[in-house]
């Protein structure tokens, strides 16, 4: 198991919706359940039975805005961003993670998402894009839904560590580069694929593995969606 149970507090920045800015401080405490030893005899990380446990806090800065509906664009976009550093050291962490272990991290996120206005007289499976969709009253069903997202997650250790220095990016970067994807009747699911870099794998006692990887797949989660009828 990966365990992680924390919470996370936003204050507010400015009043601006469309060009929004807020700061976030988060706690979160991520362990595997196990209660052997980390490391085994030979030296080597005891990834069947061995204890990961660690918490750190998280602070943040996060700003974006939507573009304005103009002309005959048949949609808006959002452009969202976030700066924070991950810090571990103020807390307990299994011992066997010391000077081996990714404890101060610089991260980035970004994310481009596009909403596209459809129209449909023909029922749902017959959208068609609409430069106004939702005032357009000559139709039977009016959708306006986010269909892109491209998101971009970096992240890169910055403490001291025993085997690596501050410029070994195969053990202190972490990327991945998402693309989702949605037609108007898959209503909040989305083609996905994306791909990255671990140089530190996330996933508890495998912290030492790194390796690229590729995922193809649905995703769903929290995605504008609105449906008028008549």
């Amino acid at each position: 198991p990966s365990f992680r149970l924390g919470g996370v507090i936003y204050t507010r920045i400015g009043m601006q919706t469309a060009n929004y800015k807020y700061a976030e401080l988060g706690f979160t405490h991520h362990s595997n359940g196990q209660d052997e030893n980390a490391i085994n005899p030979d030296g080597s990380i005891n990834t069947k039975t061995g204890n990961f446990s660690t918490n750190y806090l998280t602070d943040s800065y996060r700003f974006g805005y939507e573009s304005s509906f103009k002309g005959n664009a048949s949609g808006t976009y959002s452009v969202n961003q976030r700066v924070g550093l991950e810090w571990h050291r103020w807390f307990a962490y299994e011992a066997a993670l010391e000077n081996d272990y990714g404890f101060t991290r610089l991260l980035s996120n970004f994310s481009w998402r596009n909403y596209t206005k459809y129209v449909s007289k023909k029922g749902k499976y017959a959208w068609r894009k609409s430069s106004n969709a939702i005032a357009n009253s000559s139709a039977d069903e009016r959708l306006e839904k986010e269909s892109i997202r491209l998101n971009v997650d970096v992240s890169y250790a910055v403490n001291k560590m025993a085997d690596y220095q501050l410029s070994a990016i195969q053990k202190r970067l972490n990327f991945e580069v998402a693309l989702h994807g949605s037609l108007p009747f898959m209503n909040r699911a989305m083609f996905m694929v994306s791909g990255g870099y671990y140089g530190e794998d996330p996933y508890n006692i495998y912290y030492r593995d790194r390796y690229g990887f590729l995922r193809v797949g649905i995703s769903t989660g929290f995605m504008r969606y609105r449906l008028i009828k008549g």
